[in-house]
């Protein structure tokens, strides 16, 4: 039996007759939908697959250019993404062996009869991990005019600043007594 066969224009390994071993895997793709509006494109997989009865994972790293749109000016924008998969595959009604050591990495059910590993949601998960919090298409983006809504990254709009935050100004008005003890 051959090594695991890449399914062409797919995440998809077809893993039936694969006999024990490690093979060396190598997997490029055009885009990957992650999140909604973010998309991996162009990204490369290079790991390996360990297909041994015990010891059944997948480990390597996704790189990439991940397309996402900036979170203050609502911008698209592409940066180089890396992320690290380690993904315990277990087959059919397998257990997952539970060493303390090797716990590290999420597991993937494999069922035994079709035996194909899909390779996107480890590989979305790994890339999400990867994503800040506040996403930025640069540190000092000045984000979107509060009053008029211009991109002030391309131009100032000439819009007066309010003064401090309107959601307090309900409670300009209120006093409160003072403990004089």
């Amino acid at each position: 039996m051959a090594a695991p066969n890449l399914l062409r224009g797919s995440t998809g390994i077809d893993l039936r007759g694969v006999p024990e071993g490690e093979y060396p895997l190598a997997l490029q793709g055009d885009s990957l939908v992650v999140d909604g509006e973010l998309q991996l494109l162009g990204y490369l997989f290079e790991g390996a697959l360990v297909w041994v009865r015990g010891e059944r994972r997948l480990r390597g790293s996704l790189e990439g250019r991940l397309r996402s749109t900036c979170d203050r000016c609502l911008v698209p924008f592409d940066r180089d993404v890396r992320a690290e998969v380690n993904v315990w595959l277990v087959l059919g009604q397998e257990e997952r062996p539970l060493d303390p050591e090797e716990s590290e990495g999420a597991a993937l059910r494999v069922d035994a009869e079709g035996a194909v590993l899909d390779l996107a949601e480890p590989f979305r998960a790994a890339v999400l991990l990867e994503v800040p919090i506040k996403n930025l298409c640069r540190d000092d983006c000045r984000g979107l005019c509060p009053v008029c809504g211009a991109d002030r990254n391309a131009a100032e709009c000439g819009c007066e600043r309010p003064r401090g935050d309107p959601r307090w100004d309900a409670l300009g008005g209120v006093s409160f007594p003072r403990n004089e003890e």
